[in-house]
């Protein structure tokens, strides 16, 4: 993935592992080289691709979001048990 090092984009790419970042979005070269890169270097897309995709699902994905959920609400009911002791 080649991205520009925008808003959310900075928090779901991690330049170098899950992709490349390019700060300046009117870089319309460097979006070419860093494609280039990854397209002459394949074991590095596909690095990064497997990367990428086990980034999405440890922290974007519905289920993972549940379980952060449930994760939560059970710190919340044994802190509110410890005070009630």
């Amino acid at each position: 993935m080649v991205a520009s090092a925008a808003g959310g984009i900075k928090d779901q790419v991690i330049d170098g592992e899950t992709g490349i970042l390019i700060e300046d979005r009117a870089d319309l070269e460097g979006f070419a080289d860093a494609l280039r890169l990854l397209i002459e270097d394949r074991a590095m897309a596909d690095r990064m691709g497997v990367a990428a995709r086990e980034r999405v699902a440890k922290h974007f994905l519905a289920a993972s979001r549940v379980a952060d959920y449930v994760s939560l609400i059970g710190l919340v009911e044994a802190s509110a048990d410890a005070n009630r002791t």
